[in-house]
Formats: structure tokens, C-alpha cells, sequence
């Protein structure tokens, strides 16, 4: 369970990877031996200084595609209920003690913040058992993934601002995004030691 909470990051800086891959150019225009530019060395995530690391065999995009997407579907259904549960709590752990802080700045009652948190506790566990689909699609479901992640945020936003208005509603998704983004910055520090 040592290594769930880096599972999400990890998987996030996949999808990141896999979307910098498809956007590039064929990796025909791109031969192996050729000389890398100044852009290509200050990105070592795409283009590595020895490409023989992410492409062993010299593999075409596609194949290493469909490799990640393979992976991804064995890893997604290899996950046990308590496993996701350890993802999901430790998604939490990142979140209730910075969203209760601020909660108590606003002076709510706690009957209000414990409702805010069940909200977000159950978005949170929504969104991950649709992302756990789309990895077990082996990234086919992509699109669907983001109708299914843009209503559930939407549905939770409704019910918190229900309790704490617009402003505090922007307020917690503010502090949310920095949260995420504080973890994928921790996921790619990982990647890159």
C-alpha cells in the first residue's frame, strides 16, 4: 500500500506523456541516431537523451501506445477494492486537513464542513472508479472519461455551493487545483529520480 499514493500521480503523468506523444510528429521524421535540438534536450520526459530508454527495440509510437494502453488495462483491473480504497484515502489525506483549515477560517459549523467532505469523499471515489474504466479501456474510453469527470464535478460543485455560496465554492476548488497540482508536481519529481 506504500506506493498507491504515487499510482494516480503516475497514471496522470502517463496520460501526459501519451498526449505529447500522439501530438508530435511521426517519429519516422524523428530517426533515432539523429542529432536532438536545444528544445528536445530541455524536455528530457519526451525525448530522452538515450531514446533506447522508452523505445527499446526502436518500437514505433503506436506499438509503445499500445503498450501503455495494454499496461494500463492489466494494471486497472488488477486493482483490489482495498487497494482503490488506500488511492482514495490517500487522496483524502492530501485534502481534509487543507480544506477543514479553511473551513474553520470561515467559521462553519461542523456539521457542514463533515457534509462538504462526504461531498467531495464521494467525487473523489467517483472519479477515480471512472478513471479506473477508462484505464481498464485501455485508454479507449477517453472522451467518455471526461463527459463522465466534467458532470460529477459539476454535481458535486452544485451541492457544495448549496452550503457555502459561489465565492467559498471558488475558494475550495482554488485550493483543490493546488493540491493537484502540488501532487503532480510531487509524481513527475518522482518520475525524474
Amino acid at each position: 500500500m506504500k506506493h498507491a499514493s504515487i499510482i494516480i500521480p503516475l497514471a496522470i503523468v502517463v496520460c501526459l506523456v501519451l498526449s505529447t506523444l500522439t501530438r508530435k510528429e511521426s517519429a519516422s521524421k524523428h530517426e533515432i541516431g539523429a542529432k536532438r535540438s536545444e528544445t528536445d534536450a530541455a524536455n528530457p520526459i519526451v525525448s530522452p537523451p538515450n531514446p533506447g530508454l522508452l523505445l527499446p527495440s526502436a518500437r514505433s509510437e503506436k506499438e509503445l501506445l499500445d503498450s501503455i494502453r495494454e499496461h494500463g488495462r492489466k494494471a486497472a483491473a488488477n486493482l483490489s477494492v482495498k487497494a482503490k480504497n488506500g488511492i482514495l484515502n490517500v487522496r483524502m489525506k492530501d485534502r481534509e486537513p487543507r480544506c477543514r483549515q479553511m473551513f474553520q477560517s470561515w467559521g462553519l459549523s461542523e456539521s457542514d464542513a463533515n457534509e462538504i467532505m462526504r461531498i467531495i469523499r464521494e467525487r473523489e471515489d467517483e472519479l477515480l472508479r471512472h478513471r479506473y474504466e477508462m484505464y481498464s479501456d485501455g485508454l479507449a474510453g477517453v472522451k467518455q472519461y471526461r463527459v463522465e469527470d466534467q458532470a460529477t464535478r459539476a454535481v458535486a460543485n452544485v451541492r457544495i455551493e448549496q452550503i457555502v455560496g459561489p465565492e467559498r465554492l471558488a475558494a475550495i476548488n482554488r485550493l483543490e487545483q493546488a493540491i493537484d497540482s502540488e501532487r503532480l508536481a510531487k509524481a513527475r519529481g518522482f518520475l525524474q529520480d
